[in-house]
């Protein structure tokens, strides 16, 4: 019975976590709505670039993303224009990979980096089934491989992981703090109640 009661509790904080974490996110979406269109893009059927951008050769990619707009101006379902926070993603080098590397074999690659909305953003559901999200061409500077040939080698993985977490927002950081301190003290409730219980 003690045992079952504790499962019980476990079960109670988990949904409790998930509870709030979802009323949090239904509150955000609702409250900044869908985006039907990205102002000057894809205008007449007719995706382009919103920027082509060059880099020297060897930079990390926190140096490629940090040159890259971090919002874009859409227009939401609703017909209000916004600035929607965005981050930015490596798709293709135009040589058949898709992701970017720092120091490429081939100098010639031209990078593709794809939007990706903030928290709280989405698209509408009626887009054009070849809707594709706004994206931006990244190149190394003409030269720059012979320049820098000397450049340490760039820890990649480690870059996209400090990118994915520098573009978490700040509600998702309050979220997640908020979700820790309950457990946290759920925890220390049943640890405190078990040994009372054994004291008695």
């Amino acid at each position: 019975m003690k045992n079952v009661k504790q499962c019980a509790k476990w079960i109670l904080v988990c949904l409790m976590a998930v509870l709030l974490t979802g009323v949090v996110s239904a509150a955000e979406t609702a409250r900044k709505g869908e985006i039907s269109s990205f102002n000057n893009y894809g205008e007449n059927g007719k995706y382009t670039s919103i920027g082509k951008y060059e880099v020297a050769y060897g930079s990390a990619i926190t140096d490629v993303t940090q040159k890259l707009p971090s919002t874009l101006t859409a227009t939401m379902t609703t017909g209000e224009e916004v600035e929607v926070p965005v981050t930015w993603v490596c798709v293709s080098d135009n040589l058949g990979g898709n992701s970017y590397i720092p120091k490429h074999e081939d100098a010639s690659a031209v990078y593709t980096f794809e939007a990706q909305l903030g928290d709280g953003y989405k698209m509408a559901g009626n887009l054009p089934d070849d809707y594709v999200m706004p994206f931006a061409t990244v190149s190394y500077t003409e030269g720059a491989q012979e320049l820098n040939s000397q450049a340490p080698e760039i820890d990649t993985e480690m870059d996209q992981a400090m990118d994915a977490a520098a573009g978490m927002s700040v509600w998702t950081w309050i979220i997640w703090i908020i979700v820790i301190v309950i457990i946290v003290v759920v925890l220390w409730w049943l640890f405190a109640g078990n040994k009372n219980s054994k004291e008695k």
